[in-house]
């Protein structure tokens, strides 16, 4: 999923990369986002999902359309 033959991704992909930011803007050592440099801080940011939607009923908060080639670039 994902990539330049399909613009579709995983829900596993959005919470690897929730991860990913998560490890970057906590410093989290032994990962990516860990650094030495004297400036490096935790700036105490924790990204997630909203479990709520506007209206207030629960919500996995992964939205989007699917999205399908047009016919005529799905042709060989």
């Amino acid at each position: 999923m994902g990539g330049s033959e399909n613009a579709n991704i995983t829900d596993r992909q959005i919470f690897s990369q929730l991860d990913v930011l998560n490890e970057d803007y906590q410093r989290k050592a032994n990962t990516n986002g860990f650094n030495t440099h004297p400036a490096g801080a935790n700036v105490n940011i924790e990204f997630r999902l909203a479990n709520l939607d506007p209206q207030g009923r629960r919500s996995t908060g992964i939205t989007g359309p699917t999205v399908r080639k047009p016919a005529m670039l799905r042709m060989k």
